[in-house]
């Protein structure tokens, strides 16, 4: 998975919930815009879920994305 393709989900208008999947099986949750930040070299994001939670994963270990 690209940044670029997360970034397009996280972009998307209107925004349509999506749930990043790593390459260990776990699954978070992006309920809005807001809840998917990225680190300025890009090599490291930051989820928030409903529950005010905070992830932070590497942008290389993400498998795929769902909506």
């Amino acid at each position: 998975m690209t940044l670029d393709s997360i970034k397009e989900a996280r972009d998307t208008s209107p925004f349509k919930p999506f749930v990043i999947r790593t390459a260990d099986g776990h699954e978070f949750e992006v309920p809005n815009h807001d809840s998917l930040l990225f680190a300025e070299q890009g090599r490291t994001l930051i989820v928030v879920t409903a529950d005010q939670k905070f992830h932070i994963l590497a942008t290389d270990l993400v498998s795929s994305i769902t909506r």
